[in-house]
């Protein structure tokens, strides 16, 4: 039997998917044009957390 996914744990998800890709693009690449796009998913799951807080 598996449990139902509510709207805060799929927020939380997706906040835990953005922190993994922008850690591996971190680990990935070297330049800073990724370390940039990594802060700016780093952000995004920022949001998807207080958006999760709120839901």
């Amino acid at each position: 039997m598996s449990a139902r996914l509510t709207p805060k744990a799929r927020l939380h998800m997706v906040a835990a998917g953005l922190v993994i890709a922008g850690a591996v693009l971190i680990l990935a690449s070297p330049a800073i044009w990724a370390a940039i796009l990594a802060l700016v998913l780093f952000a995004g799951a920022a949001g998807t957390l207080v958006l999760a807080g709120r839901a």
